[in-house]
C-alpha cells in the first residue's frame, strides 16, 4: 500500500480571520453530502440513456454526481501527484477488468450485438463508479471529515426511512404512483403499504434500512444507544415486510453482540421492541398476512427458486468468467428463462448470481474485498484512540457486510449501486482512519 501522509487540498483555503468562529465545510465534503442526499431520490428520478428490446439503462442524478466525484478525485491526484492505494482497491479494479474481459467472451459466444454489449458495459461503469468512491474516501476526503461525513450517512438513512414510513401509510403502492405505466409483475410487484421508500422496492430499502438499524446498535455497545433512531430504524425495517432484511438484521445484531460481548447493551432495547411488537402482533400478522408472507410457497418465494436455478445453470455452463456483470438478462433467454422489465437483468441468489456473471475468479475477488473490508471494520473499532463515532461506523460494517451477503440471497443487494455506494464511500472513511491510526 501507498499513501501520502499529508492531507491533499481539496478545500476552501483557509481564512485567517473568522470572527463567527464558523467552520467552514471543504468543497469535496460538500459534494459527498450532496451525493448522500441524492441517494433520497432513488429511482424517482431517473433519465432513459439507452435501450434493448427488453429494457431501458436510466441514467440517476446519484450516478451524475459519482462521476463527479470520480473526476474529482482524478483531479486531485494529477495535482498532488499522489493517491493512497491498497489491497479493496486492487482487488475491485481486478474484478472490474475479470467482468470486462468477461463481457468480451459472452459478445463472441452469445454473439451479442454491439448495442447489447454497449447496454452491460454501461452497467459495469456504473458499479465501477459507485466503488471508485473507497478511494475517493480513502485518498481525497481529510480525515477530520469522517464523524461529519458519517453523520450525514446516517442523516440520509433515517430521512430514507421516516420518508418510507409516510409513504407506507399515505401512498400505497408507490412504484405505481411513480410510473403509472409501469406494468405489475414485469417492472415492480404489487406493494400495497409495504415500505419501498425512493427504492420503489422493500428488500432493497430494508438492506439501507439495516444499516441505520445496526448502526444504533452498535452506538449501544460503545455508550447509550439512541432511542429515537432505533425506534425509527425498527419500525421501517418492519414496515418493509421483508423477510431477508429482517432475518440478514437479526443476523447482524448477532455477529455485533458476539464481537463485542455487550449483550445486555444490545439486547435490552431489541427486547423491548420486541416486547411493543408483542403486543401489537395481531395486528403485524394481518399485516404480513396480506402479502403472503407468513408462507413459504407464496409467489416470490417460488420466483426466487426458478432464478437460483437458472444462476446455477449459467454458473455450471460458464464457471470460470461467467458471462459477464449485467449480461444475465440477454443470456438468459439462451437458456429457454426470456424476461423483460425490471426483473429481466437482475436475479436473486446473491452468491450464486454473482457466480453466473463474474465466475469463480469473480466471486474471489469480490469475496476478497468485501471480506477485507469487514476485517478494517473490526480493527478500526478495536483503535480506543479513535473518535466514537469512527468506532462505531467500524463496528457496523463489520456486521453490514456479512449481512448484505445474507440478504443478497434473496434480492442482490450487494450489486445495487445505492447501497455499494453508501458501503464503500463508508469503507473508505474507516480505512483511512485505521491506516492513520496504525500508522502512528
Amino acid at each position: 500500500m501507498s499513501s501520502s501522509e499529508t492531507d491533499l487540498p481539496l478545500g476552501l483555503p483557509h481564512l485567517s480571520r473568522n470572527p463567527g468562529n464558523i467552520t467552514w465545510m471543504p468543497a469535496a465534503e460538500v459534494l459527498v453530502v450532496v451525493f448522500l442526499c441524492s441517494l433520497l431520490l432513488g429511482q424517482v428520478g431517473k433519465i432513459p440513456l439507452i435501450s434493448t428490446d427488453i429494457k431501458s439503462a436510466r441514467i440517476l442524478l446519484s450516478d451524475l454526481l459519482a462521476a463527479a466525484l470520480g473526476l474529482w478525485l482524478l483531479a486531485s491526484v494529477l495535482v498532488s501527484g499522489r493517491i493512497r492505494l491498497d489491497r479493496p482497491i486492487a482487488l475491485a479494479a481486478c474484478f472490474v477488468a475479470v467482468n470486462a474481459l468477461a463481457i468480451c467472451v459472452t459478445a463472441v459466444r452469445f454473439e451479442l450485438t454491439s448495442g447489447q454489449i454497449a447496454f452491460s458495459s454501461l452497467y459495469l461503469i456504473r458499479w465501477s463508479l459507485y466503488a471508485a468512491l473507497y478511494a475517493f474516501s480513502l485518498t481525497a476526503l481529510r480525515a477530520a471529515s469522517a464523524p461529519r461525513m458519517i453523520r450525514a450517512a446516517v442523516a440520509a438513512c433515517g430521512v430514507f426511512a421516516a420518508f418510507g414510513i409516510i409513504q407506507s401509510i399515505f401512498l400505497p403502492n408507490f412504484a405505481f404512483v411513480v410510473y403509472p405505466d409501469a406494468i405489475p409483475y414485469i417492472d415492480w410487484d404489487i406493494q400495497g403499504n409495504r415500505l419501498v421508500s425512493t427504492f420503489l422496492d422493500p428488500n432493497f430499502a430494508g438492506a439501507f434500512i439495516m444499516f441505520g438499524v445496526l448502526y444504533a446498535h452498535a452506538q449501544g455497545a460503545e455508550g447509550k444507544p439512541s432511542y429515537p433512531l432505533l425506534a425509527l430504524f425498527w419500525v421501517a425495517l418492519i414496515l418493509t415486510l421483508s423477510r431477508s432484511s429482517i432475518i440478514a438484521t437479526l443476523l447482524g445484531l448477532g455477529l455485533l453482540t458476539v464481537r463485542t460481548r455487550s449483550f445486555r447493551k444490545l439486547f435490552v432495547p431489541l427486547a423491548g421492541f420486541a416486547l411493543i411488537a408483542t403486543l401489537a402482533a395481531d395486528r403485524l400478522v394481518r399485516f404480513a398476512g396480506a402479502y403472503n408472507k407468513l408462507t413459504l410457497l407464496e409467489p416470490s418465494a417460488l420466483a426466487r427458486v426458478g432464478d437460483w436455478l437458472l444462476a446455477w445453470r449459467i454458473f455450471t455452463d460458464n464457471p470460470l468468467l461467467g458471462v459477464g456483470y449485467n449480461t444475465f438478462g440477454i443470456v438468459r433467454a439462451t437458456y429457454g428463462a426470456a424476461a423483460s422489465g425490471n426483473r429481466a437483468f437482475g436475479s436473486d441468489g446473491g452468491i450464486l448470481y454473482m457466480a453466473a456473471v463474474s465466475g469463480i475468479v469473480g466471486v474471489a475477488l469480490l469475496g476478497a474485498v468485501l471480506w477485507r473490508l469487514t476485517t478494517i471494520g473490526w480493527r478500526t473499532y478495536q483503535i480506543k484512540t479513535l473518535p466514537r463515532t469512527v468506532r462505531v461506523l467500524g463496528l457496523t460494517l463489520h456486521a453490514w457486510i456479512p449481512s448484505l451477503v445474507v440478504h443478497s440471497a434473496a434480492s442482490n443487494s450487494i450489486f445495487y449501486p445505492f447501497i455499494i455506494g453508501v458501503l464503500f464511500l463508508l469503507g473508505g472513511l474507516c480505512a483511512r482512519q485505521y491506516y492513520e491510526a496504525a500508522a502512528l
